[in-house]
Protein backbone atom coordinates (compact mmCIF):
# COMPACT_ATOMS: atom_id res chain seq x y z
CA UNK A 1 0.00 0.00 0.00
CA UNK A 2 2.69 2.48 0.98
CA UNK A 3 4.95 1.62 -2.51
CA UNK A 4 1.37 2.23 -4.24
CA UNK A 5 0.65 5.75 -2.63
CA UNK A 6 4.74 6.69 -3.63
CA UNK A 7 3.67 5.90 -7.28
CA UNK A 8 0.04 7.79 -6.94
CA UNK A 9 2.40 10.88 -4.87
CA UNK A 10 4.78 11.15 -7.89
CA UNK A 11 2.52 10.61 -10.78
CA UNK A 12 0.51 13.72 -9.12
CA UNK A 13 3.83 15.61 -9.31
CA UNK A 14 4.87 14.68 -12.85
CA UNK A 15 1.42 15.61 -13.87
CA UNK A 16 1.71 18.77 -11.86
CA UNK A 17 5.06 19.67 -12.99
CA UNK A 18 5.04 19.26 -16.61
CA UNK A 19 1.23 19.09 -17.48
CA UNK A 20 -0.99 21.77 -15.29
CA UNK A 21 -0.46 24.99 -17.29
CA UNK A 22 -1.68 26.97 -14.23
CA UNK A 23 0.65 25.73 -11.95
CA UNK A 24 2.80 28.46 -11.17
CA UNK A 25 5.38 26.19 -10.94
CA UNK A 26 4.99 24.40 -14.14
CA UNK A 27 8.25 23.51 -16.38
CA UNK A 28 8.85 26.20 -18.93
CA UNK A 29 11.49 24.05 -20.96
CA UNK A 30 10.47 23.27 -24.66
CA UNK A 31 10.11 19.92 -24.19
CA UNK A 32 7.52 20.47 -20.99
CA UNK A 33 5.92 23.16 -23.37
CA UNK A 34 5.55 20.74 -26.42
CA UNK A 35 4.11 17.66 -24.19
CA UNK A 36 1.53 19.88 -22.79
CA UNK A 37 0.43 20.87 -26.33
CA UNK A 38 0.65 17.66 -27.53
CA UNK A 39 -1.52 15.55 -24.71
CA UNK A 40 -3.14 18.82 -23.31
CA UNK A 41 -6.69 18.40 -25.03
CA UNK A 42 -6.57 14.27 -24.20
CA UNK A 43 -5.63 15.53 -20.61
CA UNK A 44 -8.67 17.96 -20.37
CA UNK A 45 -11.23 15.43 -21.80
CA UNK A 46 -10.02 12.57 -19.35
CA UNK A 47 -10.36 15.07 -16.50
CA UNK A 48 -13.65 16.74 -17.07
CA UNK A 49 -15.19 13.28 -17.34
CA UNK A 50 -12.94 12.15 -14.33
CA UNK A 51 -14.47 14.81 -12.11
CA UNK A 52 -17.89 14.79 -13.23
CA UNK A 53 -17.94 10.69 -12.40
CA UNK A 54 -16.62 12.30 -8.76
CA UNK A 55 -18.77 14.34 -8.29
CA UNK A 56 -22.12 11.97 -8.96
CA UNK A 57 -20.43 9.33 -7.16
CA UNK A 58 -20.34 11.80 -3.84
CA UNK A 59 -23.95 12.75 -4.53
CA UNK A 60 -25.05 9.23 -4.53
CA UNK A 61 -22.58 8.69 -0.87
CA UNK A 62 -24.15 11.70 0.53
CA UNK A 63 -27.47 10.33 0.52
CA UNK A 64 -26.27 7.43 2.53
CA UNK A 65 -25.83 9.54 5.76
CA UNK A 66 -29.09 11.10 5.76
CA UNK A 67 -27.99 13.92 8.61
CA UNK A 68 -25.41 14.98 6.01
CA UNK A 69 -26.97 14.91 3.54
CA UNK A 70 -30.43 17.12 5.00
CA UNK A 71 -27.71 20.19 6.39
CA UNK A 72 -26.12 20.21 3.04
CA UNK A 73 -29.15 20.46 1.12
CA UNK A 74 -30.72 23.14 3.42
CA UNK A 75 -27.58 25.38 3.77
CA UNK A 76 -27.98 25.60 0.14
CA UNK A 77 -31.25 26.30 0.11
CA UNK A 78 -30.64 29.46 2.29
CA UNK A 79 -27.05 30.69 1.10
CA UNK A 80 -26.16 33.75 -0.70
CA UNK A 81 -23.11 32.61 -1.94
CA UNK A 82 -21.89 29.47 -3.97
CA UNK A 83 -20.90 26.22 -1.76
CA UNK A 84 -18.52 23.53 -1.79
CA UNK A 85 -18.50 20.90 -4.14
CA UNK A 86 -20.49 18.04 -3.33
CA UNK A 87 -17.60 16.31 -3.55
CA UNK A 88 -14.99 18.23 -1.46
CA UNK A 89 -18.69 18.31 0.95
CA UNK A 90 -18.27 14.41 1.16
CA UNK A 91 -14.46 14.10 1.65
CA UNK A 92 -13.87 16.58 4.05
CA UNK A 93 -16.48 14.49 6.16
CA UNK A 94 -14.97 11.19 5.29
CA UNK A 95 -11.23 12.71 6.21
CA UNK A 96 -12.69 13.74 9.93
CA UNK A 97 -14.31 10.45 10.48
CA UNK A 98 -11.01 8.48 9.30
CA UNK A 99 -8.40 11.07 10.97
CA UNK A 100 -10.24 11.77 14.20
CA UNK A 101 -9.20 14.90 15.02
CA UNK A 102 -9.56 16.54 18.24
CA UNK A 103 -9.25 20.06 16.81
CA UNK A 104 -9.64 21.24 13.21
CA UNK A 105 -8.78 24.62 12.18
CA UNK A 106 -10.89 25.77 9.07
CA UNK A 107 -9.23 28.75 7.54
CA UNK A 108 -12.38 30.48 5.03
CA UNK A 109 -15.69 29.78 6.86
CA UNK A 110 -18.96 28.41 4.88
CA UNK A 111 -20.80 25.37 3.98
CA UNK A 112 -18.07 23.13 4.57
CA UNK A 113 -18.08 24.08 7.91
CA UNK A 114 -20.97 21.83 8.54
CA UNK A 115 -19.41 18.61 6.90
CA UNK A 116 -16.70 19.02 9.69
CA UNK A 117 -18.76 19.94 12.38
CA UNK A 118 -21.54 16.71 11.67
CA UNK A 119 -18.33 14.44 11.61
CA UNK A 120 -16.65 15.27 14.84
CA UNK A 121 -20.27 14.88 16.01
CA UNK A 122 -20.26 11.47 14.59
CA UNK A 123 -17.24 10.94 16.12
CA UNK A 124 -17.73 12.11 19.88
CA UNK A 125 -21.48 9.90 19.51
CA UNK A 126 -19.47 6.82 18.02
CA UNK A 127 -16.06 7.08 19.79
CA UNK A 128 -16.43 9.37 22.44
CA UNK A 129 -13.43 12.06 20.97
CA UNK A 130 -14.73 15.70 22.24
CA UNK A 131 -13.62 17.16 18.62
CA UNK A 132 -13.83 20.99 18.40
CA UNK A 133 -13.74 23.43 15.13
CA UNK A 134 -12.35 27.08 14.66
CA UNK A 135 -13.55 27.98 11.96
CA UNK A 136 -11.99 31.77 10.75
CA UNK A 137 -13.46 34.30 8.37
CA UNK A 138 -12.54 37.33 7.04
CA UNK A 139 -15.41 39.01 5.73
CA UNK A 140 -18.63 39.80 7.79
CA UNK A 141 -20.39 38.32 5.27
CA UNK A 142 -20.04 35.12 5.19
CA UNK A 143 -19.31 35.27 9.03
CA UNK A 144 -22.62 36.42 9.92
CA UNK A 145 -24.31 33.74 7.22
CA UNK A 146 -22.06 31.07 8.56
CA UNK A 147 -23.55 31.78 12.06
CA UNK A 148 -27.07 32.20 11.11
CA UNK A 149 -26.81 28.66 8.97
CA UNK A 150 -25.16 26.41 11.70
CA UNK A 151 -27.16 23.86 12.79
CA UNK A 152 -28.09 24.70 16.46
CA UNK A 153 -27.22 21.47 17.29
CA UNK A 154 -23.68 22.16 15.53
CA UNK A 155 -22.62 24.86 17.87
CA UNK A 156 -21.24 23.09 20.65
CA UNK A 157 -18.84 21.75 18.24
CA UNK A 158 -17.80 25.13 16.15
CA UNK A 159 -16.74 28.34 16.89
CA UNK A 160 -16.65 30.28 13.95
CA UNK A 161 -14.49 33.49 14.64
CA UNK A 162 -14.29 37.22 12.53
CA UNK A 163 -10.51 37.98 11.86
CA UNK A 164 -8.48 40.19 9.11
CA UNK A 165 -6.40 39.06 7.17
CA UNK A 166 -2.48 40.40 7.57
CA UNK A 167 0.44 40.00 6.02
CA UNK A 168 3.83 38.15 6.83
CA UNK A 169 7.08 36.57 5.66
CA UNK A 170 8.02 32.86 6.11
CA UNK A 171 11.79 31.85 5.30
CA UNK A 172 11.66 34.66 2.34
CA UNK A 173 8.01 33.76 1.08
CA UNK A 174 5.38 36.20 1.60
CA UNK A 175 1.73 35.23 2.39
CA UNK A 176 -1.60 36.09 4.48
CA UNK A 177 -2.75 34.94 7.03
CA UNK A 178 -5.31 35.78 10.07
CA UNK A 179 -4.80 37.95 12.48
CA UNK A 180 -6.39 36.35 15.23
CA UNK A 181 -6.04 32.33 15.38
CA UNK A 182 -6.24 30.79 18.55
CA UNK A 183 -3.56 29.38 19.42
CA UNK A 184 -3.85 25.53 19.86
CA UNK A 185 -2.37 22.16 18.91
CA UNK A 186 -4.89 21.75 15.31
CA UNK A 187 -4.62 17.67 14.16
CA UNK A 188 -6.53 18.86 10.98
CA UNK A 189 -6.47 22.15 8.78
CA UNK A 190 -8.80 22.66 6.08
CA UNK A 191 -7.68 25.99 3.90
CA UNK A 192 -9.89 27.79 2.10
CA UNK A 193 -8.98 31.61 2.97
CA UNK A 194 -8.19 34.35 3.31
CA UNK A 195 -8.07 35.65 -0.36
CA UNK A 196 -4.39 35.22 -1.68
CA UNK A 197 -4.59 38.87 -2.93
CA UNK A 198 -2.41 41.29 -0.77
CA UNK A 199 -4.37 44.27 0.54
CA UNK A 200 -1.94 46.70 -0.18
CA UNK A 201 -0.53 45.94 -3.65
CA UNK A 202 -3.17 43.70 -5.07
CA UNK A 203 -0.27 41.32 -5.86
CA UNK A 204 -1.33 37.39 -5.31
CA UNK A 205 0.26 35.88 -2.50
CA UNK A 206 -0.26 32.73 -0.40
CA UNK A 207 -2.18 31.54 2.36
CA UNK A 208 0.52 30.68 5.33
CA UNK A 209 -1.69 29.62 8.42
CA UNK A 210 -1.30 26.29 7.88
CA UNK A 211 3.28 26.74 8.26
CA UNK A 212 2.54 28.13 11.66
CA UNK A 213 -0.22 25.46 12.93
CA UNK A 214 2.88 22.28 11.26
CA UNK A 215 5.34 24.39 13.59
CA UNK A 216 3.39 23.24 16.18
CA UNK A 217 2.37 20.23 15.59
CA UNK A 218 4.38 17.97 12.89
CA UNK A 219 1.93 15.79 12.34
CA UNK A 220 -0.94 17.95 10.89
CA UNK A 221 -2.84 17.03 7.94
CA UNK A 222 -5.17 18.70 6.11
CA UNK A 223 -6.72 19.96 2.53
CA UNK A 224 -6.14 23.02 0.33
CA UNK A 225 -8.81 23.90 -1.54
CA UNK A 226 -7.88 24.57 -5.34
CA UNK A 227 -5.31 26.93 -4.73
CA UNK A 228 -2.20 26.36 -7.04
CA UNK A 229 0.23 29.33 -5.34
CA UNK A 230 -0.62 28.20 -1.64
CA UNK A 231 0.21 24.50 -2.72
CA UNK A 232 3.19 25.62 -4.62
CA UNK A 233 4.66 27.75 -1.44
CA UNK A 234 3.51 25.17 1.06
CA UNK A 235 5.61 22.78 -0.75
CA UNK A 236 8.47 24.74 -0.28
CA UNK A 237 7.85 25.58 3.06
CA UNK A 238 6.72 22.39 4.31
CA UNK A 239 9.45 20.15 2.16
CA UNK A 240 11.56 19.06 5.58
CA UNK A 241 8.04 17.36 7.61
CA UNK A 242 5.20 17.05 4.68
CA UNK A 243 3.88 15.82 1.65
CA UNK A 244 2.09 18.38 -0.33
CA UNK A 245 0.65 17.21 -3.31
CA UNK A 246 -2.47 18.11 -5.60
CA UNK A 247 -5.04 15.72 -7.33
CA UNK A 248 -6.52 17.78 -10.67
CA UNK A 249 -9.41 15.45 -10.22
CA UNK A 250 -10.47 16.21 -6.78
CA UNK A 251 -9.15 19.30 -7.32
CA UNK A 252 -7.76 19.56 -3.92
CA UNK A 253 -4.23 19.68 -2.22
CA UNK A 254 -3.29 16.79 0.00
CA UNK A 255 -0.86 17.48 3.11
CA UNK A 256 0.63 14.42 5.02
CA UNK A 257 3.44 14.34 7.44
CA UNK A 258 6.67 12.49 6.29
CA UNK A 259 7.16 9.25 8.33
CA UNK A 260 10.30 7.06 8.83
CA UNK A 261 8.73 4.93 6.57
CA UNK A 262 7.96 7.29 4.43
CA UNK A 263 4.81 8.34 3.07
CA UNK A 264 1.31 8.88 5.92
CA UNK A 265 -1.74 9.53 2.98
CA UNK A 266 -5.25 10.52 4.02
Amino acid sequence: MRSANRILHIALDLDLLLLNSKYPGVSIRRSAKFLRKLVGPLRGRVLHHAIRLDRIRAGRWLSSVRELEEIYTEYLQQSQFAGVEVSDYTRLYKAIRTCKPSTVLECGTGLSTTAIAVALKHNAEEHGIAGHLISMEEDPRWFEEARTLLPDHLSDYVEVILSPKVEREHQGLRGVCYQCIPEGHYDFVFVDGPTEHSSVTGEKLFDMDLIFVAERNPSVQGFIDHRLNTIRCLRLALEETHFVFYNPITKLGYVCPKTKGGWNGL
